[in-house]
């Protein structure tokens, strides 16, 4: 036996989660500085008293060299040389700096400005004014130029990787979750599809297990509810077809004595009676024959799918189709595009019962001479067939209602004669192999029905 798999809570996940972002953090954070370290040491990134801690070690020799040369100072800076007078002798820095620190220096304030700091070296030939910032720049130029300071490049490379790190982790983490929810998500769907035959899937969360396990009970007693809803309606069906057996005998005899009845002298009044007694008699013969069908319908619960070929089964359809074509004098027109070793999980008898309702209505609407299309094809993991007649079409009511038991549509496809079962019995089969039956009308003129079924085993 392989090993059980192990599973985990959803408090166990979350610590995971939130650990694993903190620790993923803090060694961003490491690696951060470890970089800023090497920067500083290979010279990358000048500190920000580099400038002043110049100054300071090249005091005497700023001040007491022959000539002063401006490439003793730092990078970074900017000098005003002065003479013993106070006459400015050279200079780098702009107008207003120059003003400001000409301002500070002469009122004997502190050696800082709004330009930032500056020192002044007493020499003998003047005095040199040396402006400087105390912040942190770069060895290279487009560094200075276009970098931020090195403190907001490590605030922002810390912030920047810290929400990376928390999408990637949060993304990964919701695929695990999604991944391990799909059984519940399936047996959910399943359930509400009435398909309780299928097998349930494990997770390896523990409460995600638990709910499939009450699921599972769920989909029990819904079965169990079910098989004794079945074996009621089937118990139903045959009282009403004994019922309606029981009722031809005397209707038979009724029918007998009225014909007897017409074939003797009588009045006009009395040849009235008789006629509308026949009519009623052959009024209530079809009501009967509809309650047959009912019964027929309810039936539909003794459901017997099969592994069956496509292929094969389209055949079958396609030689009925042809037979039942004829009768009504129409051009068949088949489209197949379904590949070869394609098969379906269907209950041969109960769908093509189905089809065949379906292409009796369309034979029996329209015109002699017409056309009946009949396409064959698979749209991702769905059978569709397609019927299409040269028929009126159906009438908006009807396109609402058709699928009503007994609906009569008299203003377009359907006479008082007929209830209009047959479109019914052909959607409850379709439900019953996951499916879907709709109608409507094609551009081109008559009416349009479309199964689509799933194209699945069943066990």
């Amino acid at each position: 036996m392989g090993m059980k798999e192990k599973s985990f809570s959803l408090r166990a996940i979350f610590i995971s989660y939130f650990a694993t972002v903190i620790l993923a953090c803090t060694l961003l954070a490491m690696l951060i500085l470890i970089a800023l370290n090497l920067a500083y040491r290979s010279g990358a990134i000048i500190p920000a008293n580099n400038a002043e801690q110049y100054l300071i070690e090249q005091k005497r020799s700023l001040e007491t060299s022959k000539k002063f040369d401006k490439s003793d100072l730092p990078n970074g800076t900017t000098y005003l040389f002065i003479s013993k007078s106070g006459r400015v002798v050279e200079t780098d820095m702009s107008q207003p700096m120059e003003k400001a620190i000409l301002k500070n220096f002469r009122e004997e304030n502190a050696g800082k400005t709004s330009y930032g700091y500056y020192k002044v070296f007493d020499r003998p030939d003047g005095r040199i004014l040396v402006n400087y910032q105390l912040r942190e720049s770069y060895s290279f130029a487009w560094g200075n130029k276009y970098l931020p300071s090195a403190t907001n490049l490590v605030a922002i490379l810390l912030a920047v990787g810290s929400l990376l790190i928390f999408i990637i982790t949060t993304l990964v983490f919701v695929r695990r979750l999604q991944e391990q929810l799909k059984p519940v998500l399936k047996a959910t769907e399943k359930i509400a599809e009435e398909d309780l035959t299928f097998s349930m899937g494990h997770s390896r969360i523990k409460e995600f297990n638990q709910l499939l396990l009450s699921l599972d009970k769920m989909r029990g007693a819904l079965r169990d509810s079910l098989l004794q809803s079945w074996s009621l309606e089937r118990e139903k069906s045959e009282q009403i077809r004994a019922l309606a057996h029981d009722i031809r005998t005397p209707l038979t005899v009724v029918r007998g004595n009225t014909e007897l009845l017409a074939q003797t002298a009588l009045t006009e009044e009395q040849e009235k009676f008789v006629t509308y007694s026949s009519k009623n008699i052959s009024q209530i013969e079809n009501y009967i024959n509809e309650l047959s069908t009912i019964a027929k319908e309810n039936s539909l619960r003794d459901f017997q799918p099969e592994q069956v070929s496509v292929k094969d089964f389209l055949a079958e359809l396609n030689q009925a189709s042809s037979a039942l074509a004829q009768t009504g004098d129409l051009r068949l027109d088949c489209q197949d595009s379904i590949q070869e070793n394609l098969e379906i999980g269907l209950d041969k008898n109960l769908f093509h019962r189905a089809w065949m309702n379906i292409l009796s209505n369309a034979v029996e609407y329209s015109p002699k001479g017409g056309r009946l299309s009949l396409t064959y094809s698979t749209q991702g993991d769905d059978l569709v067939m397609t019927c299409q007649d040269s028929g009126p079409g159906f009438s908006p009511e009807a396109l609402k209602k058709a699928h009503l038991r007994f609906f009569k549509d008299d203003k377009s496809r359907h006479d008082n004669s007929h209830l209009g079962i047959g479109l019914t019995i052909a959607e409850n089969i379709t439900q019953l192999h996951q499916g879907q039956l709709t109608l409507d009308n094609a551009e081109s003129g008559g009416a349009r029905v479309i199964v689509r079924v799933p194209i699945i085993e069943f066990s």
